[in-house]
């Protein structure tokens, strides 16, 4: 029961917002998430690697959805 609202709320939400809102968002995301585990790198090694990663991945996964 739980799962058909967040499946109805989750599909009205995706439909309404444009993809070029998502597209800046991830974008966003992903900047921060980079910067942020650069800054950690010196504290945590393996926490800043593997926010740098996730943000890199984002950020190539944008790129590469705006060349399509």
């Amino acid at each position: 029961m739980i799962d058909d609202i967040f499946a109805f709320v989750f599909d009205i939400v995706l439909e309404f917002v444009p993809t070029v809102v998502w597209k800046l968002l991830l974008f966003v995301i992903g900047i921060v998430m980079t910067a942020v585990g650069v800054t950690l790198l010196d504290n945590s090694p393996q926490t800043g690697s593997a926010l740098i990663v996730v943000g890199v991945v984002l950020l190539v996964g944008l790129l590469v959805s705006l060349v399509r």
